[in-house]
């Protein structure tokens, strides 16, 4: 066998029957060769588009999925409701139950398109005889948000979740909705809010 030979056979590797592998003969040895012609079958040939052949191409390959699991928000059992008394009026809902340990109440007040959010735990002092009651004329930055009323009642918007926020909530503490984690849905309890009448949030 001449020098040639030997090179041409060193450069251009042949078959076992002593052919040399043609174009489709070359392909077939690429990794991933037979994905990529059933993927082109699934496209071409029966029509279903890229769509499917995506589907199949990411069936054939291992794929990891991260799975956060959402917390059990126990989403309150019924609208808050406000009373009228002697004291501060007051806001009052039954405590939530079964929801996990770091949930926590969120609520609103918005007067005029002015909000202010805040979390308190599901426990605690804030729960009394199975109601949670809050008194919105001693959460002191309500007022500095709304300012001061000339005799009259401006309507006010509470709406209540149970929620998941990023800081720890040991009382009520204002919070900003770039806080919040993930909320139930809301319950609303409409009522006013005015500085000329003691307590400064009137049920009516």
């Amino acid at each position: 066998m001449s020098w040639k030979t030997q090179q041409g056979a060193a450069e251009h590797p042949e078959t076992g029957d002593g052919r040399r592998p043609g174009v489709f003969g070359r392909l077939r040895r690429q990794p991933g060769f037979r994905t990529a012609v059933i993927a082109f079958i699934v496209t071409v040939v029966l029509g279903l588009g890229g769509t499917a052949a995506y589907a199949y191409w990411s069936a054939s390959t291992a794929a990891t999925i991260m799975v956060t699991p959402k917390a059990n928000l126990g989403t309150p059992p019924a609208k808050p409701v406000c009373h009228d008394g002697p004291l501060p009026n007051e806001i009052r809902w039954p405590a939530v139950t079964g929801a996990d340990k770091d949930v926590v109440y969120l609520v609103s007040f918005t007067v005029e398109g002015t909000t202010k959010l805040y979390a308190l735990p599901t426990n605690g002092k804030y729960v009394v005889q199975g109601n949670v009651v809050i008194q919105p004329a001693t959460i002191r930055s309500l007022q500095h948000a709304f300012g001061q009323t000339t005799a009259q009642k401006l309507p006010l918007t509470v709406t209540l979740r149970t929620a998941t926020v990023k800081p720890a909530v040991g009382s009520l503490v204002p919070i900003t909705e770039a806080d919040v984690i993930e909320q139930s849905a809301p319950q609303v309890l409409q009522m006013f809010y005015s500085t000329t009448f003691w307590g400064n949030f009137p049920c009516r």
